[in-house]
């Protein structure tokens, strides 16, 4: 009740002349009374401006703004808005944020608040009314359902919705209440300790001075007899009557100190409580706040931690992969490398074989050369009558041949015959020049299949 009356005196009974009221409201206002705002709790830096073209301002407490307003919040700053007539906002720090639209319409209260970024809590009360509260952010808009609830918005987490500080809230609101309310005195009292009330100083100018509690009054010598006998009587100092009466003395005159003003009145100590008090709940909002921002930042240093281990997961299952990949690789160069390394020992194996064949090509060629050069060579001497003689007959016996009967010693085509011996040396070097080039021709086909094999 009296956070209701403390907002209401600023931000509802203020002359519409007041410079927040004259700022537009916004476009999207919705049909109705428009109805304000103001700030009860400011910590570091807090700006605010009528509109997105107006300058900023420093905010104060008390500061009574229309729709349309912005308000941001620095590092390690905080701000406190009671909105219209059914909420308060608590703004974090780095917030950046608005209220497009704040009327009473018929019975219903219509709100729209804007967190461009940061984070803002809202607790909407029920005053009777209907709530239609929206909060909007640069990605969607939430209708509010509940009456305590938080808004994160940015770049990493898009849109969160949480729990609202609600004692933060309640803290922040206590403190604006007993900070905007003042102790009433009934009639004409002077709520100066200084003006002492006009009865209790007669009282005091006509009361003779009064004896110390200490005193003690004189006894016979009798009376002394008997109390030492059966102890004080009621009445006597010592006794229950004459503590009694000292305690209420002392009663009465507290009483009378404390109507009659001075440092220790009713007023004064009701203001060095309000004091305290205000300390307290200052102290008490300073705390949940700190407590809050320490949350806060462990929420987020937990989030980082997350985010390092997913993205450490998956870096790590790249290498794993990546080493796998690499292992088959290596497998398969090895088994690469021995096909490779079979491929080259048997393309030099059969390399070596072909050269032996042209080797042998080679010297069946040279003895193919030879065996022609001694056919012609007795080719040669048949016709010019060496080494042959001619019969009567006509027949013709080559190189000398010791007999026309066809004997061992020669005649005409015997196996001693050197023409046979070298048509023969001929032919069969022939035959080996071709069985050597052909098995040098298979050779240099399989070395293909090798070299193919390989590459």
């Amino acid at each position: 009740m009296l956070f209701a009356s403390a907002c209401a005196a600023l931000a509802f009974g203020q002359d519409s002349s007041a410079k927040p009221a004259d700022a537009a409201p916004a476009a999207d206002a919705p049909a109705g009374d428009p109805l304000r705002a103001v700030f009860i709790d400011v910590s570091g830096k807090v700006q605010w401006r009528e509109n997105e073209n107006a300058p900023w301002q420093e905010a104060k407490v008390n500061d009574v703004v229309a729709p349309g307003v912005e308000v941001r919040t620095g590092l390690r700053s905080h701000a406190a808005l009671r909105v219209g007539r059914n909420a308060t906002a608590l703004l974090d720090a780095g917030t950046l944020f608005q209220l497009p639209a704040i009327a009473q319409d018929g019975d219903t209260l219509r709100t729209s608040a804007a967190v461009k970024h940061g984070r803002a809590d809202f607790k909407v009360d029920k005053v009777g009314l209907s709530n239609d509260f929206k909060v909007v952010t640069p990605s969607t808009t939430l209708a509010v359902r509940g009456t305590e609830f938080a808004v994160a918005s940015g770049a990493l987490k898009q849109v969160e919705v949480l729990g609202a500080r609600k004692n933060a809230i309640n803290a922040i609101e206590l403190k604006y209440a007993l900070n905007n309310n003042a102790v009433a005195l009934s009639g004409g009292s002077a709520s100066s300790s200084s003006v002492q009330h006009p009865a209790n100083a007669g009282a005091e100018q006509a009361s003779p001075p009064s004896t110390t509690a200490t005193q003690i009054p004189t006894t016979s010598q009798g009376e002394k007899e008997r109390s030492a006998g059966t102890g004080p009587s009621p009445a006597q100092a010592g006794g229950s009557a004459d503590q009694s009466r000292r305690n209420r003395r002392t009663v009465l005159t507290q009483k009378a100190s404390g109507a009659a003003g001075g440092d220790n009145s009713v007023q004064s100590r009701i203001e060095e409580q309000v004091k305290v008090a205000n300390e307290k709940v200052a102290q008490a909002v300073e705390y949940l706040l700190q407590a809050q921002d320490a949350v806060a930042v462990g929420e987020a240093q937990r989030d980082v931690l997350l985010g390092l281990q997913s993205l450490a997961s998956v870096h790590r299952d790249r290498a794993r992969a990546a080493l796998a990949e690499h292992v088959s690789a290596l497998d398969d160069a090895h088994s690469l490398g021995a096909t490779a390394d079979a491929g080259v020992e048997a393309f030099d194996r059969r390399a070596g074989l072909v050269a032996a064949d042209f080797t042998r090509f080679d010297q069946e060629r040279q003895n193919a050369g030879a065996a022609l050069e001694s056919i012609r060579s007795i080719l040669g001497g048949i016709g010019n009558g060496t080494n042959a003689s001619e019969t009567g007959d006509g027949q013709v016996f080559v190189l000398g041949s010791p007999g026309n009967d066809g004997g061992n010693g020669g005649g005409k085509g015997g196996p001693d015959d050197p023409l046979s011996q070298s048509v023969n040396s001929l032919r069969t070097a022939l035959i080996a020049m071709g069985d050597a080039h052909d098995s040098a021709g298979a050779g240099r086909d399989q070395m293909a299949a090798d070299r193919d094999a390989v590459v």
